[in-house]
């Protein structure tokens, strides 16, 4: 099954930042909508953080994700454009593979 993901994170001060992100099923109805704040952070952090939230709001395993998302630095690694892959790229990695779940396509916002 195939699921959309719009995610993106807005600047509310000095690390801190608010993140929006919309899923939405194959047929694109809208399934879940998460708003999340963040503080103390950095961009990255709260880019994967939101990301694993709307992954566990999908609940159907061997799904297929298209992401769409404003997160410069999660974009790039995502894609494979980074020299830095760390812990949080791991953990998305290990939570889609228990799950069966695949990010297929990836663009930015």
């Amino acid at each position: 099954m195939k699921f959309y993901i719009n995610q993106a994170l807005e600047r509310a001060g000095h690390r801190r930042f608010i993140a929006s992100i919309h899923v939405f099923d194959a047929e694109l109805n809208p399934l879940q909508k998460i708003e999340l704040e963040y503080e103390n952070v950095t961009l990255i952090y709260a880019g994967y953080k939101s990301l694993f939230r709307a992954i566990d709001a999908i609940a159907v395993d061997n799904a297929t994700i298209d992401l769409a998302t404003n997160v410069g630095p999660l974009f790039q690694e995502l894609r494979g454009n980074s020299d830095r892959r760390g812990t949080l790229y791991k953990i998305l990695d290990e939570k889609l593979t228990a799950r069966g779940m695949k990010i297929e396509n990836i663009k930015r916002l």
